[in-house]
């Protein structure tokens, strides 16, 4: 399953396709507003304003970043090592663009349980 950090503008957007693949399973964002947002859809899709709540989940095999860039860095090494101690050590890619290619091929790369996959 996949976890989306942050629900502003953008992310309401990733979120919104990764919820179509029905891959979603956390959205993290640190403003109660943006997360208020989300509340919108079905259960099965847990909002929290913690993301070492979401990189210590072992069933999240990757992590979407729709957060301001200034936060790219360290929410990747945040995922990086959180992957990596919990014993999830083949990191299947970091993707530019975590919507190209087909919808098989998008959901395939999001439902791997051996590998995890950071999509900037």
């Amino acid at each position: 399953m996949i976890a989306c950090v942050g629900a502003g503008q953008w992310g309401r957007n990733v979120i919104r396709n990764f919820y179509d693949l029905g891959v979603l399973s956390y959205v993290c964002d640190p403003e109660s507003q943006a997360r208020a947002r989300i509340t919108a859809y079905p259960s099965g899709v847990s909002v929290t304003e913690s993301l070492e709540e979401i990189l210590r989940d072992p069933q999240v095999q990757g992590v979407a970043i729709a957060s301001p860039a200034s936060t790219h860095g360290s929410i990747v090494r945040s995922a990086l090592i959180e992957a990596w101690n919990e014993g999830r050590r083949r990191l299947a890619g970091v993707y530019d663009e975590a919507f190209a290619g087909t919808t098989s091929s998008r959901r395939e790369r999001c439902q791997d349980q051996n590998t995890f996959t950071i999509f900037t």
